[in-house]
């Protein structure tokens, strides 16, 4: 594997290359398409609804949380006290945040979320015809066709020429009655 994309593409369309510039695009559009299809179908049959990495993130902080002691001290649902490893730290589960300021920033639970999360999992109600339920992902219909866009001139292609205004008595182009040398009344 290579890092440079260049010679990453170069590689890939070797046989290619000897074609005209359509038959390029065309392969090009091609082979991503079958590379982005078959990534559909790994996260497609995957049995988590996170990326890979989201996911191990959630599992060490996951494991962290269970070694945290959860106190609710003033009584509330929805803010909570972790202590453990010398620290503590506040969550409010309704702001979505928490002191360590990691659940606040990156936008996935932190290890003190989810001490939380776990004690209340417990008290969770869910009907039983929802536990049952299997929710699939959208339907994807992979179209290999590239757009259709409106196409634009390069720099040195020429643009429409103006009709250049004439002056009715003179007849020549540019020329106003103002600024007409032939003094034509």
């Amino acid at each position: 594997m290579t890092s440079n994309i260049a010679e990453l593409l170069y590689s890939m369309l070797q046989d290619e290359r000897e074609y005209p510039v359509a038959v390029i695009f065309n392969s090009i559009a091609h082979r991503f398409g079958e590379i982005f299809r078959k990534r559909y179908e790994e996260v497609n049959n995957s049995k988590t609804t996170f990326v890979p990495i989201a996911e191990t993130i959630l599992r060490k902080n996951m494991t962290e949380g269970n070694k945290l002691y959860v106190n609710n001290i003033n009584r509330s649902t929805d803010e909570f006290t972790m202590l453990g490893y010398g620290r503590s730290a506040k969550v409010n589960l309704l702001r979505q945040s928490c002191s360590c300021k990691k659940y606040d920033l990156v936008k996935l639970s932190c290890a003190h979320a989810m001490a939380v999360l776990l004690p209340r999992e417990s008290k969770w109600s869910v009907a039983r015809e929802y536990l049952e339920m299997q929710v699939l992902p959208p339907g994807f219909n992979p179209k290999l066709e590239r757009r259709k866009v409106k196409r634009v001139k390069g720099v040195l292609e020429p643009l429409r020429y103006k009709k250049r205004n004439k002056f009715s008595k003179c007849k020549r182009p540019g020329n106003k009655r103002t600024t007409c040398n032939l003094n034509v009344g």
